[in-house]
C-alpha cells in the first residue's frame, strides 16, 4: 500500500464517528484487495506506458502514421494495453497500441487479422498498419537495445505473446504500469482492484441489486487520506456521481466484511490452536 499524504488537516472537521467509519472502510478495503490477489480474476486490464525520449527517438513509426506526421516528430509516449478475460477454462486476450503524438493519439488494434489505425474518439479506422511495424514498436519499448526483428508480436490477440510482452514490460524500470483486476466474488458483488507500478491504488466494491436500476459502488483510494473513501452512484451513461451517506458507507463496511469471509480460506480449528 502506498504512503498517505502526511497532511491530515482536512480531517479537522470530522466527528469521531466519521473518522472511525472512514478509517475502518479504508483498512477493510485494503484487506479485501490483498486477499483477492491470490484468487483468479475474471478479467485483467494491463496498461504499460513508455515516455523516455531516448526510447521514443528509436521507435520507427508505421508508414500510415508517418503520413499524418509530416514533421516527423517522435511520439511523446507509446502505450500498450492488454485485456485478458477468463471464461470457464478458456482465456482470451485483446491488445492494442497507442501512439501518443504531440498533436494526436492514434490506436492500433487487430480486427480479422488486420492491424487498423484509428484516431482517438473516432468511430472508423483511418488506415492499415503492417503487423511487422506494430511488432517492431512493441519490441522496441520492451527491449530498447535489442534488434526488433528478433521478436514477434504481430498477433496482438495471442495469449502467449501478450503474456510474454506484459512480463517483459512489467520488469522494465522505464515503463509505467497500471493493472486493474476485476473479480466477480458472488452473484451480487464485483470488486475491481487497481495498482500502479506494483502499489495499490484503489479498491472498488460494486453492488448489484434487483431493486435498483443502476449499481452502487464504493471506491476506496489509497494514495491520499483526503480522497481515500468516496461513494459513487453509477449513472446510466457510465459516469459517476459522488454521494456520501453515512448509512450507505456503514452498509458497505458490512458488505466488505462478508466478502472477506467469502474470499479468505477457511482456517481449521487445529490451525487456530497452533
Amino acid at each position: 500500500m502506498t504512503a498517505f499524504d502526511a497532511d491530515n488537516t482536512q480531517f479537522g472537521g470530522l466527528s469521531y464517528e466519521e473518522l472511525r467509519q472512514h478509517t475502518e472502510v479504508l483498512l477493510k478495503a485494503g484487506e479485501l484487495a490483498e486477499a483477492l490477489q491470490s484468487q483468479p480474476a475474471n478479467s485483467t486490464d494491463r496498461n504499460y506506458s513508455v515516455s523516455d525520449p531516448r526510447v521514443m527517438e528509436m521507435v520507427e513509426l508505421p508508414a500510415a502514421v508517418r503520413d499524418i506526421n509530416p514533421l516527423g516528430r517522435p511520439p511523446d509516449s507509446i502505450e500498450y494495453r492488454s485485456t485478458v478475460h477468463t471464461t470457464g477454462d478458456r482465456t482470451y486476450v485483446s491488445s492494442s497500441v497507442a501512439i501518443c503524438l504531440p498533436f494526436a493519439t492514434v490506436h492500433i488494434a487487430q480486427h480479422d487479422g488486420k492491424h487498423l489505425l484509428q484516431f482517438e474518439n473516432d468511430v472508423t479506422p483511418t488506415g492499415v498498419v503492417d503487423p511487422e511495424e506494430t511488432s517492431a514498436i512493441l519490441a522496441r519499448i520492451a527491449q530498447p537495445t535489442y534488434d526488433p526483428s528478433l521478436s514477434d508480436f504481430k498477433d496482438l490477440n495471442d495469449v502467449g505473446r501478450a503474456s510474454e510482452l506484459c512480463e517483459t514490460l512489467g520488469n522494465n524500470d522505464m515503463v509505467t504500469s497500471t493493472v486493474e483486476h476485476t473479480y466477480a466474488v458472488d452473484d451480487c458483488h464485483q470488486v475491481i482492484v487497481e495498482s500502479k507500478d506494483g502499489k495499490l491504488l484503489s479498491c472498488e466494491v460494486v453492488e448489484f441489486r434487483d431493486d435498483q436500476e443502476i449499481p452502487l459502488a464504493l471506491t476506496v483510494e489509497f494514495n491520499n487520506w483526503a480522497t481515500a473513501s468516496n461513494l459513487y452512484q453509477m449513472t446510466s451513461d457510465g459516469s459517476k456521481e459522488l454521494i456520501m451517506d453515512e448509512s450507505d458507507v456503514e452498509r458497505f463496511i458490512d458488505i466488505i466484511d462478508a466478502l472477506l469471509t467469502h474470499v479468505r480460506p477457511v482456517t481449521s480449528s487445529q490451525e487456530d490452536l497452533d
